[in-house]
């Protein structure tokens, strides 16, 4: 597929904010990014991280537009299929990299090193048969027990039970220390206890059971390099630890 044409010599003004998003339906959905963010009364493992990183003193702020942009992109293409990769790729709202100001924008590079990181994930035999047999960009909505949860798994698989996350990396050899330094820990519990909360609520489970694998598909950014992480049960109780301290905050009592 042709590099998508995203670059405008006079970037749009940005939209205006939107109103927020009341989802109607419970359980596993797919739904759009635009409608999954404007969820605000809904709790994310994001924001579950944000809140633990400013309680350390860790919180310095959010990525940059161009970041999230290259993100955006590399998901799109590994993850959706390809009419629906190429129309993400060239939304200058969702692929464009600018700041609100109109600065930035992703260059010829930045599309190269995206499709260096595309074809090294698709080029690993083992990330693609985790792949194969997923649900991919799953919307994921729970609310009772006085909790409105969210989540938006890359992949997942509900009969062999395991969701899996793709993640762009300075260094891959490197990455457990990228688990601990950005509490990856925390999205791991928090989608692993949310899909089994789902399957008992929405489904036909009988009781809430976590999902038990939660894997990293791991791509450097500079090389190419590929890696899958699986995170372990002492970074997944970890992560449980973080979550728990979160609604201990606010009254209320995480499921595990």
């Amino acid at each position: 597929m042709p590099r998508p044409k995203t670059t405008r010599n006079v970037p749009e003004k940005p939209k205006p904010k939107s109103k927020i998003y009341f989802p109607k339906k419970m359980g596993y959905r797919k739904i759009e990014d635009e409608k999954y963010y404007r969820a605000f009364s809904y709790v994310s493992a994001s924001e579950i991280s944000k809140w633990t990183k400013k309680e350390s003193g860790e919180f310095t702020g959010y990525g940059s537009p161009k970041a999230f942009a290259i993100g955006t992109a590399i998901h799109a293409l590994v993850l959706e299929p390809p009419h629906v990769a190429e129309a993400i790729c060239a939304d200058p709202e969702r692929c464009g990299g600018y700041d609100e100001n109109g600065n930035g924008g992703l260059t010829t590079t930045d599309w190269e090193k995206i499709y260096m990181c595309v074809d090294a994930l698709k080029a690993n035999k083992e990330i693609m048969d985790l792949l194969n047999g997923c649900e991919t960009e799953l919307g994921m909505f729970y609310k009772g027990r006085g909790m409105q949860l969210k989540g938006k798994a890359d992949a997942l698989n509900k009969s062999e039970k395991y969701i899996a996350d793709v993640k762009t990396t300075s260094d891959v050899k490197k990455f457990e220390k990228s688990i601990k330094k950005f509490h990856y820990d925390i999205q791991g519990a928090f989608y692993c206890t949310l899909a089994g909360i789902i399957d008992h609520v929405y489904g036909d489970a009988e009781e809430i059971v976590p999902y038990q694998n939660f894997y990293f598909l791991v791509v450097d950014k500079k090389n190419g390099g590929t890696r899958v992480v699986a995170l372990s049960p002492e970074m997944i109780q970890t992560g449980h630890e973080k979550i728990r301290a979160f609604f201990k905050k606010r009254g209320l009592e995480w499921f595990k």
